[in-house]
């Protein structure tokens, strides 16, 4: 029998498009963020528009970027994810 792994999404709302130069930056942060994550797992990132949607793999880095981004939880994830996250840049992340 075949494991479905699930991954849990955040979906990081920009307030700006993601090709603009404040753009960028945000999804630059959002990358040094995530690749500071402890447990150094891979992870996935897809700019959309104004959103960037970021897949990880382990529940403990799910955890610990809802924390730091004040991501709320929409809803579980269903059938393809574990959990799907909301996060508008416009709110200031945690410091840790």
């Amino acid at each position: 029998m075949e494991s479905h792994h699930r991954p849990h999404l955040f979906v990081v709302r920009l307030g700006t498009p993601g090709d603009s130069a404040s753009g960028k930056k945000l999804t630059a942060q959002l990358r040094r963020i995530t690749e500071s994550l402890p447990s150094g797992a891979d992870y996935a990132m897809l700019l959309e528009g104004e959103e960037v949607k970021v897949a990880l793999e382990r529940d403990e880095d799910a955890e610990t970027l809802q924390e730091l981004l004040i991501a709320r939880a929409v809803e579980p994830g269903g059938d393809e994810w574990a959990s799907r996250s909301v996060c508008d840049c416009t709110s200031k992340p945690k410091h840790r």
